[in-house]
């Protein structure tokens, strides 16, 4: 099996990927993104394929170390929100479709940075397949904050009226992803997300938040207060409109994620209090709360007695 470099292995996603190669026989080299070209270089040695699971500005050294070694395959990971958030993009798209980032938004517009710089470095190092994985937003368990690319839409005040069409990819399903784009040397584009969508005001119920559909001026006077700011245009595009995506070619590859995206919510919903609490624990309190209750009720017997009976006094 080939050996691959996962850059940003600490990272949630590049732990994941790290996981899944494994599990599936490759050596797996993690190495940090950091550092020269000289030094990536040496951090990859040995590896026939690259993973870029780190931040896009590291981008251009990552190649570069890659084309130094004579990497077989480079996988860049972008991201969905590169074909923009429009009022006329199609339901869903697809690879085919035009790249057209909002303005406002830093890291998406990096990563369709790295797309373009990415397609230029191919075409100087044929002998190298790249791959570009294009996930819809990612939910990690336990992350202490919602994709930032869908922030706004779900963990916040979304479209207003809950029927925007959403998705979301369980961060196993994007490793997974990873690997079939590996084992079945995947040359070009690929959407990652799970098979069709559901819409805003499910999405937010499923991940235990408050449905609250309020009119349009009244919610960008609300994110400004929130925000404290002047609302991102780039943002407030990505929670208003649709930008879901369609997997068929990566499926046509071989790709089965294993959460559709209700699943892949529910599994990265946090427990209540309650939930965290160990059976014992919870049998301590229930006892507690019984006891407390038939204590209540026996006060409340011995004052209701004491009363009638002066009253006959």
């Amino acid at each position: 099996m080939a050996t691959t470099a996962v850059l940003g292995p600490d990272t949630p996603v590049g732990a994941a990927i790290v996981r899944k190669l494994r599990l599936d026989g490759h050596e797996v080299i993690e190495a940090s993104p950091t550092g020269s070209t000289v030094e990536l270089k040496a951090a990859l040695a040995g590896a026939t394929a690259v993973v870029h699971a780190a931040a896009p500005a590291d981008t251009e050294a990552i190649l570069d170390a890659a084309a130094g070694i004579g990497a077989e395959q480079v996988v860049l990971l972008s991201c969905a929100a590169v074909y923009g958030a429009w009022a006329d993009n199609p339901v869903p798209l697809t690879e085919d479709a035009i790249l057209r980032p909002n303005p406002g938004i830093d890291e998406v517009a990096a990563r369709a940075e790295i797309e373009r710089r990415s397609h230029e470095w191919a075409a100087d190092h044929p002998g190298c397949r790249v791959t570009i994985l294009r996930p819809c937003a990612v939910v990690v368990p336990g992350a202490d904050d919602w994709p930032v690319a869908d922030l706004e839409g779900i963990a916040g005040l979304g479209s207003g009226d809950g029927a925007r069409p959403v998705q979301f990819l369980h961060v196993e399903d994007l490793a997974g992803a990873v690997a079939v784009a590996l084992n079945n040397k995947i040359t070009g584009a690929r959407n990652v997300a799970p098979e069709g969508w559901i819409n805003e005001d499910e999405a937010r119920a499923l991940s235990g938040g408050r449905i609250v559909a309020l009119p349009e001026p009244v919610r960008r006077a609300v994110r400004r207060l929130r925000l404290g700011k002047t609302v991102n245009r780039g943002i407030d595009a990505l929670a208003s409109h649709a930008w879901v995506v369609a997997s068929d070619a990566l499926r046509a590859d071989g790709w089965a994620p294993v959460y559709d995206n209700r699943e892949a919510l529910v599994a990265t919903r946090r427990p209540t209090w309650w939930q965290r609490l160990s059976p014992t624990k919870r049998q301590e309190l229930s006892m507690a709360v019984v006891g407390g209750a038939a204590v209540i009720g026996v006060v409340a017997a011995v004052v209701g007695l004491r009363r009638r009976s002066r009253r006959t006094a």
